[in-house]
């Protein structure tokens, strides 16, 4: 009788978990305020371990993992960052962070920053395609968007003026 009393303490209440997903949800926040993306992934963890160490309950982080990134993934704020996580996170490669809050947040911190690199910072302010530079392929030169004036420079368009090639031979070039 009183070895199924102690087997029991190791038996989670679904209510329990349900309580403790709820508080971290409200502890939990991605300032979107903070520039930096590392920052903002440094200050969501603060706020979970203070929120953690005030009911004396770290063990969470080993041992319900799983439930513990699923409450940091929503609580991503920019919804592309958050959609982008999402997406990565369905992958195969990245199952294993699914249940390891640790490798979870270094990976969120690469990828939040290299996210913020390549897509930016604000969802609702998107300027219009003409305005937006083009991206270069990597190790190349960024590509200018071409002008209508129909007249480019000869030495940008390969020795073609309007179409028609032209020689360009130096002054000092030998015969």
């Amino acid at each position: 009788e009183w070895v199924a009393w102690f087997k029991s303490a190791f038996e989670e209440d679904p209510q329990d978990l349900d309580v403790l997903k709820q508080r971290l949800q409200r502890a939990i926040r991605f300032d979107t305020k903070i520039l930096d993306a590392e920052s903002r992934v440094g200050r969501m963890l603060d706020e979970l371990m203070r929120s953690l160490e005030q009911d004396h309950q770290e063990w969470v982080l080993h041992q319900e993992g799983k439930m513990v990134v699923e409450v940091m993934t929503k609580s991503i704020k920019p919804e592309s960052l958050k959609t982008a996580v999402q997406k990565q996170l369905q992958l195969q490669r990245n199952k294993a962070l699914k249940g390891d809050v640790f490798r979870y947040v270094n990976w969120l911190r690469t990828f939040a920053a290299g996210h913020q690199l390549y897509v930016g910072l604000d969802d609702e302010s998107k300027p219009s395609p003409a305005a937006k530079p083009v991206e270069a392929p990597r190790g190349g030169k960024p590509h200018m968007p071409r002008r209508d004036s129909g007249r480019e420079d000869a030495s940008k368009n390969n020795g073609r003026v309007g179409g028609k090639a032209e020689t360009t031979v130096p002054k000092n070039a030998e015969p």
